[in-house]
């Protein structure tokens, strides 16, 4: 009975020499085995493939591939074809696997055969099957090693562009304060006193000086109430807003606002109450019958400017 079975993988060797090596002979003479090697090499020689002229004695290593892939390149061949033979009753096992050294011991082909081992044509069709996948392994080989592909351009990288520098960041400048205008100083000059009815010219001048002081005091407290706002605005929190160089006292710009509203506030009041006491001796005069003395012509001046209102009243008596 004659069976063959084959599995072939193709893969690519380097073209050199091919050995051929008893790896395992269980009931079959030293000969004997001599022999079916000496065919295998025979035939693959016949199909085109440089094998070594003595087949190589592998015994040694047992079946371990290792130790065989070792043994070849040692004996500087790049593929090993493995042989085991074997007797089992009357009939002979033989098997043939190829294996490439460069890619320690990948298999490349493999082809088994059971009868006689005694007759070598019988095992021809055997090794004429090992020839097809180690010529082509062979050939793939060369054609590749012949079609080397030129090296690649080198890849020049582009050359970062610079970055335009970023524009500098403009700080708008802050808006000047609003400056106050300071109200024209106001002088009240009484007519001066003329005929005999001198209690009544007394009363008006009484009088007009107490509204002249109450308009002062009106536009005091008016600036008073702008600066005030402005501390507000500054400051919000008094108490926090210390200056760094002067911890003791507030913002100098709120400082500054402050004692000017201080200022303002204290001159109102001032005129306040004089010009209520004047306005009150002029309705006094009108009022009772005992005529005062006719007064010289009084003056009230009043000037108010930015952090600071005064006024004046000139009477004589």
């Amino acid at each position: 009975m004659l069976l063959f079975a084959v599995l072939v993988t193709a893969q690519t060797v380097t073209p050199a020499d091919i050995a051929v090596v008893v790896t395992r002979r269980e009931g079959v003479s030293k000969v004997q085995s001599t022999e079916v090697a000496s065919h295998c090499a025979d035939v693959l020689r016949k199909g085109g493939l440089a094998v070594a002229d003595k087949p190589v004695d592998g015994l040694s290593c047992g079946g371990k591939k290792s130790c065989l892939v070792a043994l070849g390149r040692k004996s500087q061949h790049s593929v090993l074809v493995l042989l085991e033979t074997a007797t089992i009753l009357d009939d002979g096992v033989l098997r043939a696997e190829a294996v490439s050294i460069e890619e320690d011991g990948k298999r490349l082909a493999v082809s088994e055969y059971e009868g006689s081992l005694a007759t070598p044509a019988l095992l021809t069709p055997t090794f004429t099957k090992l020839v097809a996948p180690l010529l082509k392994a062979t050939q793939g080989k060369a054609a590749a090693a012949q079609a080397v592909p030129p090296p690649p351009d080198p890849v020049v990288a582009p050359q970062a562009q610079a970055k335009p520098p970023e524009p500098a960041a403009v700080t708008p400048p802050e808006p000047a304060p609003t400056p106050v205008s300071a109200p024209a100083a106001v002088t009240v000059t009484p007519p001066a006193a003329t005929g005999p009815s001198g209690r009544t010219i007394a009363a008006v001048v009484l009088l007009a000086a107490g509204v002249a002081a109450g308009v002062g005091a009106g536009v005091a407290g008016g600036q008073a109430l702008a600066e005030n706002e402005k501390v507000s605005m500054l400051c919000p929190v008094r108490n926090q807003c210390v200056d760094p160089q002067m911890p003791t006292r507030v913002n100098p710009e709120a400082t500054a606002a402050a004692e000017r509203a201080r200022s303002a506030q204290t001159a109102g009041i001032i005129l306040a109450a004089s010009g209520g006491a004047l306005a009150v001796t002029g309705l006094v005069l009108l009022v009772t019958g005992t005529p005062p003395p006719a007064p010289e012509a009084p003056k009230v001046s009043v000037w108010a400017a930015p952090g600071a209102v005064s006024a004046s009243l000139s009477l004589p008596w």
